[in-house]
């Protein structure tokens, strides 16, 4: 797999995505044969796709797609001393770095008792390495729940976001912040559909934002299906459609394709 070095501001640390790129051309015919489609397409099919805005006034949000959940999201268990599997949104699905300053992991909490209600988080804190300096939105907004025995109790969980959402300042950041309930429960939970998540993280030239798609499953490895940033520092941005690069990347190989023909 080559490595793109693509990116779309000036800043050395921004990296780009890792892609799979294809060329495919035919050189003009000789006189007197049949002529064929000439055709010059690039394809970037990969873990990672990067989409640029074609608005000058817009920034740019790089995308990175999990396929084949090529990355698992191995989430850590703090009292049992297991670490987990550090993410950079800044690095597509084969990464295998090192935890930095803008690493977040997954926690799963523990039952000290039948009647406990756990807490299952997104975190900047783990057990084996030094903190990281990224957030996590979290509602400003209570999700009553009912414990075993049906003791209601107000929780400020992830803040869930759909395409077309804008994530930035202004949002309630916060280090570690609940994403799921544990198994101990009766009565109302908190949701496990897809949605997205936002985190804000420190690179060399500011403040980037960023998100998380994924599933909030009560146990195991949580599935994660995609995640990206803004590649500007400092700015807003609005959460991408799923499969929006792609599907990008798909109409601009057809026009292409319909000029050459």
């Amino acid at each position: 797999m080559n490595s793109s070095k693509n990116r779309s501001s000036t800043n050395q640390e921004n990296p780009g995505p890792d892609c799979r790129v294809q060329r495919y051309s035919t050189a003009a015919p000789p006189a007197g044969k049949p002529k064929e489609i000439e055709m010059q397409t690039t394809l970037a099919l990969c873990v990672g796709v990067a989409l640029t805005l074609s608005a000058p006034t817009q920034a740019s949000v790089v995308t990175f797609y999990n396929l084949g959940n090529n990355f698992s999201w191995e989430p850590q268990y703090p009292f049992e001393g297991v670490p987990g599997r550090a993410l950079d949104l800044t690095q597509d699905a084969t990464q295998l770095n090192a935890p930095s300053n803008r690493s977040v992991w997954v926690e799963r909490g523990f039952h000290s008792s039948p009647f406990t209600v756990v807490a299952h988080s997104l975190t900047a804190l783990p057990i084996n390495a030094s903190p990281s300096l990224a957030r996590f939105a979290r509602s400003t907004t209570p999700t009553t729940i009912f414990g075993v025995g049906g003791v209601p109790q107000d929780v400020f969980a992830i803040q869930r976001f759909s395409a077309g959402d804008l994530i930035g300042p202004g949002l309630d950041w916060q280090s570690t912040v609940t994403f799921q309930q544990g198994s101990n429960m009766s009565g109302t939970q908190l949701p496990t559909a897809r949605a997205f998540v936002g985190v804000e993280f420190p690179m060399a030239d500011g403040i980037h934002y960023g998100f998380i798609e994924m599933s909030f499953t009560r146990l195991g490895v949580p599935p994660v299906y995609s995640w990206g940033y803004e590649t500007q520092p400092n700015r807003p941005f609005i959460v991408p459609a799923p499969g929006s690069s792609l599907l990008a990347l798909a109409s601009l190989i057809a026009f292409r394709r319909r000029r050459t023909m």
